[in-house]
């Protein structure tokens, strides 16, 4: 989505962006709980849900109280402003009315078939966003080769790596390397964003 990629490349945080488009404010003016309820927009929207749904997910998740009538404004707003999701969405509503049933797949060329919509739009981003975190596994193994510095476990989308505290900052460094060769691969002109927190034990994060 060519909108949302330029403000990913302008360092812009695509809530508070989203929320300026949506609500017709200036970047700098939005406030923590309109970021929070662009969150819901932005995660809620890109996967199909409706606007009916959009007030129950910003409700259970984010603790955002919407009416129907701005969840309406605020789902047609949003495929105004990024068009290339509702092109997307529209294409492979009109796909599945036509086959019923279709192939979807990951960057990395994993396929599924899929019968629902929100299925179809939902398994390309989460199965690519598991690739990324398959093959920066991958990379970090044979970048980290002959350290004594080892991933112990994948949380979701967490990599939990295990090391001696002298060589911490090496292997923060290879990790974060590892994560950023995994997605110019597989998405090229977007930057990954991603968080490395570094503590002393499991219970400190």
């Amino acid at each position: 989505e060519e909108t949302m990629i330029k403000a990913f490349k302008e360092g812009k945080d695509l809530h508070r962006f989203t929320a300026s488009l949506i609500l017709g404010k200036n970047y700098s003016e939005i406030t923590k709980e309109e970021r929070q309820m662009a969150k819901a927009i932005n995660f809620g929207l890109i996967y199909g849900i409706s606007p009916r749904s959009l007030m129950v997910y910003a409700k259970n998740n984010y603790g955002i109280d919407i009416s129907l009538k701005d969840a309406q404004a605020f789902h047609r707003r949003f495929f105004d402003v990024y068009k290339g999701f509702k092109n997307w969405h529209e294409e492979t509503k009109k796909q599945l009315e036509e086959h019923r049933r279709i192939a979807v797949y990951s960057l990395l060329g994993r396929r599924m078939f899929v019968s629902r919509f929100t299925d179809a739009v939902n398994y390309p981003i989460q199965a690519t966003g598991s690739d990324i975190l398959k093959m920066a596994v991958v990379f970090f193994g044979r970048f980290s080769k002959g350290m004594d510095a080892f991933i112990v476990n994948l949380v979701h989308d967490e990599i939990v790596v295990e090391c001696d505290e002298k060589i911490s900052d090496k292997a923060v460094e290879i990790l974060s390397n590892s994560m950023k060769k995994a997605g110019e691969i597989l998405l090229k002109k977007v930057p990954v964003e991603f968080e490395i927190e570094k503590v002393k034990h499991w219970g400190e994060k």
